[in-house]
């Protein structure tokens, strides 16, 4: 099998604005990036779209989530997940940590349990 290598992967930024949008039931504000990849590691269904959502408040939440995936049954229904990012709240950890936010998180991104030391569950640090 061949090796991924980080440079065969194009980023290209598509837009960046002002936004809303509801987490938790919440509705927060901040800044919505839309990216445009290309992974040339692949000779065909290569091509996705992502919006990384960074809120206002620096202790908020930054989503990553997929718009566009390629066409590919293996990657069936990633475009309804996403990945959240906040800040670390123990002194001393300097740290984001990461959460997968979905019903059934694909096993090679499974969350480890209580590895934030916090009693949480489904954390895991990045």
């Amino acid at each position: 099998m061949a090796k991924n290598r980080l440079d065969r992967i194009e980023v290209e930024e598509l837009t960046s604005s002002p936004a809303t949008w509801k987490f938790g039931g919440d509705a927060v504000k901040g800044t919505e990036h839309r990216y445009r990849v290309t992974d040339c590691n692949r000779p065909s269904r290569n091509r996705w779209e992502f919006v990384i959502r960074v809120p206002d408040d620096p202790y908020g939440r930054i989503e990553v989530r997929p718009l566009k995936t390629p066409n590919d049954k293996a990657l069936a229904g990633l475009d309804r997940r996403s990945i959240t990012f906040m800040r670390g709240t123990r002194s001393n950890y300097l740290r984001w940590l990461f959460q997968v936010n979905s019903e059934r998180a694909p096993s090679s991104i499974a969350p480890r349990r209580n590895c934030c030391q916090t009693g949480c569950e489904n954390w895991a640090g990045v």
